[in-house]
């Protein structure tokens, strides 16, 4: 049986019925599912792959190919992204979602706050700061909403396929630069003169290697994005990357993670596989790929620690652990003070606050002329410095909500069987929530993973309704009833054409 996707472009011809309302809606649903050229949103879709593909190559630009402008592309992707809402407003596909107007009331309320402060000279903040503070907190995050309108799950799915394509040269490219010295070109930092951070081991001169990116914070969460990929792909049984490509980007991943030497990769890493264990036992039909993902991944790690250069990484990367007073001080203590320490804030901050912009890296830059963290290091510490203890709670609320719709979007679509929203989840809920918006990279992927955690549930269900309103046309009699198409696909059931 063909899925409906594939039904050629005669509707009436393929589904054996002349005129058929039901057929020719769901002949125009699936030429939209699959991009055709009823797509009105064509435009839209491809300016959001240029932020991705932007976003990827954000890093490479900056260390390597025009480092003497790492400073104007930290916002190279501004331009698609103001290029996005106004293609979105004209067409009349801007999302309608309830986030939007707390999103837009907190940027002006912020916007008024950091200006009154300049106006009265009781912040440190400039207008150039105060907008660059702006796109920072607020000007990514409608983005989310629109990548959900836009892309489909086949979008979704070939981000995901990019992402395991460029997983075995990036392995190679961490190698390299985990063997490099630190002076060396490899390990340049984003700008003229700029280095990579080191692994702060006693005796141990690496840089915590980034891959492409600018630093290693960008290479955490492509890996998490990664991880979410392969197990969604292995867990339906799904033929998107093919066999030996999603053996070889497994691989791939596995080597990565002892020479990245980094806490923060490994703790998202264990965030995206405890969320598979989830999907194993609560998704319908995913128990049973279980044990065999988790036997290839013992493989994977024999193979890989079978060579002393990934041992050797490992080693430097548990003394990390250990110089940080272990698992409990340097992973667990350090992320529950990332929700902690702004109850102090609450306390100390001015009550409109410093002034968007001024805490963030750039901020201080333009302010004092060094960069570095004015105000605190932690987001949400950072969030209430800069808006003041009322209008940073909100701020911080407004995340939390975010998350939360993610959250149940996510899960609704997991009891359904589909489990890549919820694997998305997982990847990019916690950047979302308390990540570091003040860097490019980070606010970049914590957006864009955010819209495929959504747009992967809402495409499900839209292919479910559309093989739902097919079914008497393309199943046979003999076919289980009530079980929809992408069940039948999920559950291993044949079907015949």
């Amino acid at each position: 049986m063909r899925h409906p996707s594939d039904i050629s472009s005669n509707p009436q011809s393929s589904l054996g019925f002349d005129g058929s309302s039901v057929a020719a809606r769901a002949f125009q649903a699936s030429e939209i599912e699959s991009g055709g050229a009823s797509d009105t949103f064509n435009g839209l879709r491809k300016l959001i792959w240029l932020y991705f593909w932007l976003l990827m190559a954000e890093g490479a630009l900056r260390k390597w190919i025009l480092p003497g402008f790492s400073n104007p592309l930290l916002i190279v992707r501004d331009p698609v992204l103001i290029l996005c809402y106004i293609v979105a407003i004209q067409q009349g596909a801007f999302p309608r979602t309830a986030f939007l107007p707390w999103i837009i009331g907190l940027a002006g309320c912020a916007v008024l706050f950091s200006v009154g402060g300049i106006w009265a000279g009781t912040s440190q903040s400039t207008i150039v700061v105060t907008l660059y503070g702006l796109r920072a907190s607020f000007g990514h995050l409608p983005l989310i909403f629109l990548i959900a309108r836009v892309f489909t799950r086949r979008d979704v799915e070939q981000v995901g396929r990019w992402l395991v394509v460029m997983a075995p040269p990036m392995a190679v490219l961490v190698f390299l630069q985990y063997r490099a010295p630190v002076e060396s070109w490899i390990n340049s930092g984003a700008g003229l003169d700029s280095a990579q951070i080191g692994v702060a081991v006693t005796g141990v001169e690496k840089v915590r290697p980034p891959g492409i990116f600018s630093y290693n914070t960008g290479l955490a969460a492509y890996l998490a994005l990664l991880a979410a990929s392969l197990i969604a792909h292995y867990l339906v049984r799904g033929t998107t990357y093919g066999k030996w490509l999603g053996i070889a980007a497994g691989l791939a991943l596995i080597a990565i993670v002892p020479l990245a030497l980094s806490r923060s990769t490994l703790a998202a890493l264990i965030i995206v596989a405890l969320a598979g264990v989830v999907c194993m036992l609560r998704g319908p039909g995913l128990g049973g790929r279980g044990l065999l993902i988790a036997v290839a991944v013992v493989a994977g790690v024999g193979i890989v620690g079978s060579f002393s250069v990934f041992r050797e990484g490992l080693g430097i990367l548990q003394s990390r652990i250990e110089e940080a007073q272990g698992i409990k001080v340097g992973i667990v203590e350090r992320f529950i003070d990332l929700f902690t320490k702004p109850v102090k804030s609450l306390s100390e901050a001015p009550l409109f606050g410093a002034g968007i912009g001024v805490g963030t890296n750039v901020g201080a830059k333009l302010i004092s002329g060094r960069s570095g963290f004015l105000l605190s290091e932690g987001e949400w510490e950072r969030d209430v410095d800069e808006m003041g203890p009322l209008l940073g709670s909100a701020y911080i609320l407004l995340r939390i909500a975010l998350v939360w719709h993610m959250a149940m979007v996510a899960w609704r679509s997991l009891r359904g069987g589909n489990p890549l929203s919820f694997l998305l989840l997982s990847a990019g809920g916690l950047s979302l929530l308390n990540g570091n918006f003040s860097t490019p990279t980070s606010l970049g992927f914590a957006v864009f993973t955010a819209g495929l955690c959504l747009a992967a549930a809402k495409d499900l269900g839209a292919e479910e309704s559309m093989s739902d309103a097919l079914e008497q046309i393309l199943i046979p009699a003999s076919r289980i009833r009530g079980r929809s198409l992408y069940a039948e696909k999920l559950h291993g059931a044949r079907r015949t054409s």
